[in-house]
């Protein structure tokens, strides 16, 4: 990926941590700018063709957020967020995608093998694809990250694998809800699933909230793998 490729560039130019920190929110706001030309119709196919193939899906994370508390994308938003229990995940997933215009840019995987994670593209619109695996009464969705100011090649030379976080969240029912003008999915308990995830005042829009606020967040003793 692109975005790799230039992370990679910098840290072994020595400017990592300067680059990141002048140019992440610029460039953050010009992959924003862009979403937004394609998001609506990634959004329509994307729920046409989970619909189509009896896909269970879900909307979470940021996306949730939005459609919950903005009735619609924040507006900050970059990408589409949206989870699948693990064991709905095979190949053909991504045959069913490209059918309908996604391009898968990347996957990742713990080092154990089990997918966590999938970007896919439709135009200018990114969808990441969250797994979710079952323990007990709870979901496990993970999310992973690079150590330090390492690029994320860097981190995978030097210790294997790119840290991993479980976010750990009570099982629920799916249930319907309007979202950008189309019928999606969310988590039939989304008010307590998302003080699990954004805190108690979620509704109310927080400009210092971080992934550190997450309490649910938890580092793992696993690795990660991009392919």
């Amino acid at each position: 990926m692109m975005e790799y490729f230039l992370k990679d560039l910098f840290y072994k130019l020595g400017v990592y941590r300067i680059a990141k920190h002048y140019l992440q929110k610029p460039y953050l706001n010009l992959v924003g700018f862009f979403f937004q030309f394609s998001a609506n119709v990634a959004i329509r196919k994307f729920i046409q063709a989970m619909q189509d193939n009896n896909y269970t899906y879900w909307l979470e994370f940021g996306t949730l957020l939005g459609a919950i508390r903005e009735q619609g994308m924040l507006s900050h938003d970059t990408d589409i967020d949206v989870a699948m229990h693990a064991e709905d995940w095979h190949p053909g997933l991504e045959h069913i995608l490209r059918h309908d215009g996604f391009k898968l840019k990347k996957r990742a995987r713990l080092l154990t093998g089990e997918v966590i994670e999938e970007t896919y593209t439709y135009k200018t619109a990114r969808v990441d694809i969250f797994y979710a695996y079952r323990k007990g009464e709870h979901l496990i969705l993970y999310d992973h990250e690079t150590t330090g100011n390492m690029s994320p090649n860097e981190c995978i030379r030097r210790f294997g694998g790119l840290k991993v976080y479980e976010n750990k969240v009570q099982h629920f029912d799916i249930a319907p809800y309007p979202f950008c003008d189309y019928q999606a999915c969310v988590p039939g308990n989304y008010y307590q699933h998302l003080e699990l995830l954004y805190g108690p005042h979620f509704m109310i829009p927080d400009k210092n909230w971080s992934l550190t606020s997450r309490t649910v967040r938890k580092e793992t003793e696993y690795l990660a793998r991009i392919e």
